[in-house]
């Protein structure tokens, strides 16, 4: 019995398709495979009738250009095994990370993430991964929130009846976010693993890595007060509000200091407009402050210094 769908989008990506396939090979006996072109304008479509000539047993769809999350929808649609996972198509996965997996596997668990390395042509940030547990959607948030777990869905395996009570939200940028918060309802088992790697790329042409304009930003600060309802409908402590609003607001510190938004751009960058449902009363922090906290001192030092306080607070 096959365990794992393996879910690879493709949108003009016609210079990597072959690479992540073949990153892959060694898992094609025990799982299923379905690559969904959205509508590629360049040669993505002849590469992968190509490869499916090579693998026939591929399922491949080719549909108009809806977008990653319409397109992963219509492959869910297909998928037949308990497991599936997510594979954007200029990435790699690290030989034997599903097979291993899939040895370990048990099905307690709603997700499995795996370690994941972004810019990995470069070797760097990859992002450590431990050996944990996590219980309940509240526990799934928390973790969410101080990075244990990552947003992203493609290094996560997931229980194809989990993926059946949401679909991802079509047309916003950080549907992965999205999709994670909107699962943490029906979560109750998650295992953190530090075997397997997940290859991301920074591929400069991709959608998700192009200059961020109104909409993307907008999209990042509905991510952003999703989280912190969330945050307040599971009572979660005050130092998890004030850790993602810190993180939220170096982040759209950043999208200013590097991109230099325009003017008006920014007046949707103002506290008290992020804010203003007043999750634990008037938030005390100055956002000029987290210009420069990011420029002095970088994200990751400033969360990690948040995390120090609360582990001592406890």
């Amino acid at each position: 019995m096959r365990l794992l769908t393996i879910i690879i989008t493709v949108f003009n990506q016609a210079k990597y398709i072959e690479e992540c396939i073949n990153s892959m090979v060694d898992s094609f006996d025990d799982n299923n495979i379905i690559i969904i072109d959205d509508g590629s304008t360049d040669n993505s479509v002849n590469v992968i009738k190509q490869l499916n000539i090579i693998y026939p047993f591929i399922n491949c769809i080719f549909q108009k250009n809806k977008g990653v999350s319409q397109a992963r929808n219509i492959a869910l649609s297909f998928v037949t095994t308990p497991y599936v996972t997510f594979v954007d198509g200029d990435d790699c996965i690290e030989k034997g990370t599903y097979k291993n997996i899939l040895e370990i596997i048990d099905n307690d668990f709603d997700i499995i993430q795996f370690p994941i390395c972004f810019n990995w042509e470069s070797h760097k940030e990859k992002i450590k991964s431990l050996n944990k547990e996590i219980y309940g959607k509240e526990n799934f948030l928390r973790s969410l929130i101080v990075k244990e777990l990552t947003y992203s869905c493609c290094n996560k395996i997931f229980k194809s009846k989990l993926l059946n009570e949401i679909s991802f939200d079509v047309g916003v940028r950080y549907e992965d976010a999205f999709y994670l918060l909107s699962l943490s309802t029906y979560i109750n088992k998650v295992l953190i693993i530090d075997q397997g790697l997940y290859l991301y790329r920074y591929n400069l042409d991709s959608f998700s890595l192009k200059r961020p304009d109104e909409n993307k930003i907008v999209d990042f600060i509905k991510m952003s007060k999703q989280v912190l309802k969330i945050i307040k409908e599971y009572q979660l402590e005050q130092f998890y509000s004030i850790y993602f609003c810190i993180y939220t607001l170096i982040e759209l510190a950043r999208f200013m200091n590097y991109f230099k938004i325009e003017k008006n751009i920014v007046s949707q960058f103002k506290v008290e407009r992020l804010f203003s449902f007043n999750l634990y009363g008037k938030f005390p922090l100055n956002y000029k402050l987290f210009l420069i906290i990011n420029c002095v001192f970088g994200i990751k030092l400033t969360l990690n210094i948040l995390k120090y306080i609360h582990r001592l607070k406890k």
